[in-house]
């Protein structure tokens, strides 16, 4: 429904799938984070006042602002670019949601301002440095990798509470 309200590109229909696509791995990487920190603590309390929760919130603002929304990749001076490039659980996926959503918007899209004089290509603009399966790809590493370790982090706790 937020797809067609925002009238977003309806060219072909592969666009709306890849969108809930790459939506549907977002979710699904942030709940496998959402399972890391809970298999990587024995008890709420501990996990509250652990610090990583702390930690994640106040990562997860220098990450938006370097993701690619608000800044353009090619605009981040050099000594910042690795910020964007730590955009990996147990960070949010920013960067590459943003990528794979953007060119899946953007990519043979015409804008009525596009022409000889005045083109006005976002993707130009944005200038991402992976493509939209690149970003796709990334995303589901990101979900499996994150499940993977949560997995071994509650045999752990198994382990230890166990015994």
């Amino acid at each position: 429904m937020v797809y067609f309200g925002l009238q977003l590109n309806t060219e072909t229909a592969d666009k709306f799938f890849i969108f809930c696509l790459v939506l549907l791995l977002v979710h699904l990487c942030g709940c496998s984070i959402g399972l890391l920190l809970g298999s990587a603590f024995p008890n709420i309390r501990v996990a509250l006042n652990a610090g990583p929760v702390r930690t994640k919130q106040l990562a997860a603002i220098p990450l938006m602002l370097f993701g690619g929304f608000f800044s353009n990749q090619n605009s981040i001076p050099v000594a910042w670019q690795w910020v964007s490039y730590c955009s990996v659980p147990p960070k949010q996926p920013f960067r590459y949601a943003f990528q794979a959503l953007a060119i899946n918007e953007f990519t043979d899209l015409h804008l009525d301002c596009m022409d000889d004089e005045n083109p006005c290509n976002p993707l130009k603009q944005f200038d991402f440095g992976e493509g939209l399966w690149t970003s796709v790809y990334v995303l589901i590493g990101m979900t499996v990798g994150v499940r993977m370790l949560s997995l071994v982090f509650l045999k752990l706790l198994v382990r230890k509470l166990g015994s």
